[in-house]
């Protein structure tokens, strides 16, 4: 096996740099992890035995940054601009408080710092030789495609709770399944996960509902849903866990947690009691994805208000939505398919027809705009065509009855 698709030269150069200064340096974690697996690698962490102030002086000519250094970590800037994060073997003391260790040293060698890792996918570690150190069997569970705790998963996730969510992540992100003791452990400390910070909870959600693969996600919801129903009370697993199933390879976590929190009370919604939680936007699409799952969309006026309610970023998530609901999806996709092909306006900037040809032909005020929003809901309804003399006929024609025409609609 080899792994030149992360042992590229920028990163041999900086490995290079820490073996002639006579220390020990490996690529850990997950670009192992994902260099095995065929996946995109982000982020490169390297481990050496090397300490802080001996990277300093080993990397003076580089652009360093030491905002880590706390944790024995040391930022350099390699050659092509990416930025590299080298940290010191480290050896934990016990964990007291369900996430952190009582102290931290930076000492023993590569087999040590694998010990104390969480998952033995993740346990891995490969030199500039490309030699793969695996204490834990990382590379046969990349193969089977299992997440299973290093050593013994109870112990494991008492000592980081979070490490509950990150096993339920890595499994929906790399479609992988949870080896059985690991699982069983989950189990049985899911009420562990109650007192997991909501910000760092929410970090794991996000990316654990951005996986594509829904499949692998109902399986979670539904096997682990003692964890699940203490992160999301007084929902509707249940009915919301078949219909993730059946997103095909949605990764919008918004549009997923739209449908978990479906017809709950959002006062209880984790989601919306910290400001940086969502995006003013995010959190706009979540109360709009969530309003109209509660309409039905039987008819194409109502499913245009709520796409134009979407906007032309988001309207794609409205069949998706609305996937359970066979007697909807038919004219979602109708409208849909219209909005693919160009047909379809969405604001009345896209008309063929601007409040300028209106003053033309004798239009004044406020009927001005009344008459655009007119004209955009009847060509999204299929009743004008889009073109500039058709619109403009049909002002003309019915200049005199506008009013009337405007009262009604």
């Amino acid at each position: 096996m080899t792994f030149s698709n992360i042992l590229t030269s920028e990163v041999t150069d900086i490995l290079k740099h820490l073996e002639n200064a006579g220390f020990e340096a490996f690529l850990v974690g997950g670009c192992v992890r994902d260099a095995i697996l065929g996946r995109e690698c982000h982020d490169i962490d390297i481990a050496t035995n090397a300490q802080a102030s001996e990277m300093l002086e080993i990397f003076k000519n580089y652009e360093t940054m030491t905002s880590g250094i706390e944790f024995g970590t040391v930022n350099v800037k390699g050659k092509s601009g990416n930025i590299f994060d080298i940290t010191s073997f480290r050896q934990e003391g016990e964990y007291l408080d369900g996430r952190h260790p009582s102290y931290i040293t930076f000492s023993g060698d590569i087999h040590t710092d694998l010990a104390r890792r969480d998952f033995t996918v993740n346990a891995l570690a490969v030199n500039l030789h490309g030699e793969l150190v695996d204490d834990y069997g990382g590379l046969e569970d990349c193969t089977a495609k299992i997440i299973k705790c290093v050593r013994t998963a109870k112990q494991r996730f008492s000592e980081d709770y979070l490490r509950i969510l990150r096993a339920l992540r890595f499994s929906a992100v790399l479609d992988f399944s949870i080896e059985g003791q690991t699982a069983a452990a989950i189990r049985e400390l899911a009420l562990l996960t109650a007192d997991i910070p909501s910000d760092r909870a929410f970090e794991e959600l996000k990316k654990l509902f951005s996986s594509p693969h829904n499949l692998r996600l109902e399986k979670l919801l539904a096997d682990f849903s003692d964890v699940f129903k203490i992160l999301f009370p007084d929902t509707n697993l249940q009915n919301a866990t078949k219909r993730i199933g059946k997103l095909q390879n949605e990764t919008n976590f918004i549009l997923k947690l739209a449908i978990i929190f479906s017809k709950a009370n959002l006062s209880d919604c984790f989601l919306l009691q910290h400001e940086h939680f969502l995006s003013k936007s995010d959190e706009k699409l979540f109360h709009s994805l969530i309003y109209i799952d509660s309409r039905k969309l039987q008819t194409r006026e109502n499913v245009i208000k709520q796409i134009t309610l979407l906007g032309k970023e988001n309207f794609k998530l409205l069949s998706a939505l609305k996937e359970s609901y066979s007697d909807e999806k038919e004219i979602i996709t109708e409208v849909q398919n219209d909005i693919a092909s160009g047909f379809f306006p969405f604001a009345i900037n896209e008309l063929n027809i601007k409040g300028t040809d209106l003053i033309a032909v004798g239009l004044q005020g406020k009927i001005i705009g009344q008459t655009l929003d007119l004209l955009l809901s009847l060509v999204q309804n299929k009743k004008l065509h889009n073109e500039k003399d058709v619109l403009l006929k049909w002002v003309k024609d019915n200049l005199h009855q506008l009013p009337t025409i405007l009262s009604l609609s």
